[in-house]
Protein backbone atom coordinates (compact mmCIF):
# COMPACT_ATOMS: atom_id res chain seq x y z
CA UNK A 1 0.00 0.00 0.00
CA UNK A 2 1.63 3.09 -0.90
CA UNK A 3 1.36 6.59 1.36
CA UNK A 4 -0.96 7.87 -0.90
CA UNK A 5 -3.52 4.76 -0.39
CA UNK A 6 -2.94 4.84 3.48
CA UNK A 7 -3.33 8.34 4.27
CA UNK A 8 -6.37 8.05 2.11
CA UNK A 9 -7.46 4.88 4.04
CA UNK A 10 -7.19 7.17 7.06
CA UNK A 11 -9.32 9.60 6.31
CA UNK A 12 -11.90 7.06 5.24
CA UNK A 13 -12.09 5.45 8.47
CA UNK A 14 -12.01 9.06 10.09
CA UNK A 15 -15.12 9.72 7.99
CA UNK A 16 -16.83 7.10 8.70
CA UNK A 17 -16.47 8.26 12.37
CA UNK A 18 -18.12 11.22 12.05
CA UNK A 19 -20.57 9.79 10.35
CA UNK A 20 -21.22 7.26 13.12
CA UNK A 21 -21.35 10.17 15.87
CA UNK A 22 -23.66 12.44 13.34
CA UNK A 23 -21.33 15.02 12.77
CA UNK A 24 -21.51 14.65 9.23
CA UNK A 25 -24.53 13.03 6.81
CA UNK A 26 -24.20 10.30 4.21
CA UNK A 27 -24.29 12.83 1.44
CA UNK A 28 -21.35 14.86 2.54
CA UNK A 29 -19.46 11.55 3.48
CA UNK A 30 -20.13 10.73 0.14
CA UNK A 31 -18.57 14.04 -1.38
CA UNK A 32 -15.63 13.82 1.22
CA UNK A 33 -14.64 10.17 0.44
CA UNK A 34 -14.74 10.66 -3.56
CA UNK A 35 -12.07 13.66 -3.32
CA UNK A 36 -10.01 11.39 -0.96
CA UNK A 37 -10.40 8.89 -3.26
CA UNK A 38 -9.55 11.10 -5.93
CA UNK A 39 -6.31 11.73 -4.95
CA UNK A 40 -4.84 8.79 -4.98
CA UNK A 41 -4.15 7.33 -8.34
CA UNK A 42 -6.33 5.28 -11.12
CA UNK A 43 -5.28 2.05 -10.33
CA UNK A 44 -5.86 2.49 -6.67
CA UNK A 45 -9.44 3.66 -6.73
CA UNK A 46 -10.49 1.31 -8.86
CA UNK A 47 -9.16 -1.59 -6.09
CA UNK A 48 -11.02 0.71 -3.74
CA UNK A 49 -14.22 0.79 -5.55
CA UNK A 50 -14.61 -3.16 -6.54
CA UNK A 51 -13.75 -3.18 -2.62
CA UNK A 52 -16.89 -1.09 -1.66
CA UNK A 53 -18.87 -3.30 -4.25
CA UNK A 54 -18.28 -6.69 -2.50
CA UNK A 55 -18.52 -5.41 0.96
CA UNK A 56 -21.50 -3.94 -0.16
CA UNK A 57 -23.09 -7.76 -1.43
CA UNK A 58 -23.00 -6.14 -5.12
CA UNK A 59 -21.48 -8.21 -7.98
CA UNK A 60 -18.27 -6.98 -9.47
CA UNK A 61 -18.76 -7.26 -13.25
CA UNK A 62 -14.91 -6.96 -14.83
CA UNK A 63 -14.82 -4.86 -18.29
CA UNK A 64 -11.88 -6.71 -19.23
CA UNK A 65 -14.18 -8.93 -21.83
CA UNK A 66 -11.18 -11.13 -21.77
CA UNK A 67 -12.21 -12.30 -18.15
CA UNK A 68 -15.35 -13.60 -19.77
CA UNK A 69 -13.21 -15.80 -22.45
CA UNK A 70 -11.50 -17.49 -19.83
CA UNK A 71 -15.10 -18.58 -18.06
CA UNK A 72 -15.39 -22.14 -19.20
CA UNK A 73 -18.99 -22.35 -17.26
CA UNK A 74 -20.40 -20.03 -19.37
CA UNK A 75 -19.50 -20.92 -22.91
CA UNK A 76 -20.32 -24.61 -21.91
CA UNK A 77 -23.76 -23.51 -21.00
CA UNK A 78 -24.39 -22.02 -24.14
CA UNK A 79 -23.08 -25.43 -25.82
CA UNK A 80 -25.40 -27.20 -23.82
CA UNK A 81 -28.37 -25.12 -24.99
CA UNK A 82 -27.35 -25.54 -28.27
CA UNK A 83 -26.56 -29.25 -28.34
CA UNK A 84 -30.23 -29.59 -26.61
CA UNK A 85 -32.24 -27.02 -29.07
CA UNK A 86 -30.42 -29.54 -32.03
CA UNK A 87 -31.41 -32.46 -30.01
CA UNK A 88 -35.07 -31.36 -29.61
CA UNK A 89 -35.20 -30.50 -33.97
CA UNK A 90 -33.84 -34.06 -34.56
CA UNK A 91 -36.24 -35.95 -32.02
CA UNK A 92 -38.81 -34.17 -33.84
CA UNK A 93 -37.61 -35.20 -37.24
CA UNK A 94 -37.22 -38.90 -35.61
CA UNK A 95 -40.73 -38.73 -34.66
CA UNK A 96 -42.03 -37.55 -38.33
CA UNK A 97 -39.70 -39.93 -40.37
CA UNK A 98 -40.96 -43.30 -37.93
CA UNK A 99 -44.74 -42.18 -38.22
CA UNK A 100 -44.43 -41.26 -41.94
CA UNK A 101 -42.74 -45.25 -42.48
CA UNK A 102 -45.48 -46.56 -39.83
CA UNK A 103 -47.97 -45.21 -41.93
CA UNK A 104 -47.00 -46.51 -45.13
CA UNK A 105 -46.18 -50.09 -44.01
CA UNK A 106 -49.50 -50.04 -41.61
CA UNK A 107 -51.37 -48.89 -45.09
CA UNK A 108 -49.43 -51.65 -47.43
CA UNK A 109 -49.77 -54.25 -45.40
CA UNK A 110 -46.25 -54.91 -45.42
CA UNK A 111 -43.11 -53.93 -43.76
CA UNK A 112 -40.43 -51.80 -45.89
CA UNK A 113 -37.21 -50.99 -45.97
CA UNK A 114 -36.27 -49.16 -42.27
CA UNK A 115 -35.18 -45.64 -44.07
CA UNK A 116 -35.90 -43.81 -40.77
CA UNK A 117 -32.63 -45.34 -39.63
CA UNK A 118 -30.42 -42.86 -41.73
CA UNK A 119 -31.98 -40.23 -39.77
CA UNK A 120 -31.72 -41.63 -36.90
CA UNK A 121 -28.50 -43.02 -36.95
CA UNK A 122 -26.85 -39.45 -36.81
CA UNK A 123 -28.31 -38.67 -33.81
CA UNK A 124 -26.63 -41.50 -32.14
CA UNK A 125 -23.24 -41.14 -33.92
CA UNK A 126 -22.79 -37.76 -32.43
CA UNK A 127 -23.33 -37.73 -29.48
CA UNK A 128 -21.73 -40.83 -28.84
CA UNK A 129 -18.19 -38.94 -30.62
CA UNK A 130 -18.88 -35.90 -28.45
CA UNK A 131 -19.05 -38.14 -25.34
CA UNK A 132 -16.02 -39.74 -26.43
CA UNK A 133 -14.34 -36.40 -27.01
CA UNK A 134 -15.19 -35.34 -23.59
CA UNK A 135 -14.70 -38.31 -21.12
CA UNK A 136 -11.67 -40.13 -22.84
Amino acid sequence: MTEDERLAQEYLEKLQESVGRGEISLAEYDRLSDLALSNIPTSSQVAHAELARRSEGIPVIPSDPTVYATAPKEQKSGLDLAIKSLFVLWFIAVAINLAVWLGVCLTAGQIYYFWPMWVILPGIIFPAIHWLREYL
